[in-house]
């Protein structure tokens, strides 16, 4: 590969995760220099595992990526997205690929409530239902998530900073 790649970004319209490029947003994705045909590999991040599973892989034949393409989808709480381009980029500088669609998806208020005990029944006690956002803004065994991230880097370093600052 003689020319250094190119990074092209869709976004899509709010729309349920493995839709995010469905007949209401047909042609976005050819806004771009690429033809479905031309890519090597899909990549999606996403934080919370919607109803279908690996979500590039759904995602991509829904919006028509031939099926001899791979898609894989990257699970992680947070900077999903950055690292399937990281991945998408290390592919290409590796030769494994030569166009990647790399990006991220989420719906987080699609996140669906769960039971756990459900599974071989539910017999003689109450069920619990978990929404799964809230629990996945938990980050066990961190607790917080990016929120509380920021709280605490707000008030353990940026406060003070500003109070040293304040006295010069």
């Amino acid at each position: 590969m003689s020319e250094p790649p190119s990074v092209t970004l869709a976004v899509p319209s709010a729309c349920q995760a493995p839709r995010f490029n469905d007949d209401r947003d047909e042609g976005k994705f050819t806004s771009g220099p690429t033809e479905k045909e031309d890519l090597d590999q899909v990549i999606v991040g996403n934080c919370f595992a919607p109803v279908e599973q690996n979500i590039a892989r759904v995602a991509s034949l829904l919006m028509g990526v031939p099926d001899r393409v791979p898609g894989h989808t990257i699970d992680c709480a947070c900077a999903s997205a950055s690292q399937a381009i990281i991945s998408g980029a290390n592919a290409i500088a590796l030769g494994q690929a030569d166009i990647v669609l790399a990006g991220g998806v989420e719906s987080m208020s699609n996140a669906p409530y769960i039971m756990e005990t459900a599974r071989w029944g539910q017999r003689l006690r109450h069920a619990q239902l978990i929404d799964l956002f809230w629990k996945g803004m938990q980050e066990y065994p961190v607790g917080g998530g990016m929120g509380i991230a920021a709280e605490r880097l707000a008030e353990n370093i940026i406060s003070p900073v500003k109070n040293r600052m304040r006295w010069l």
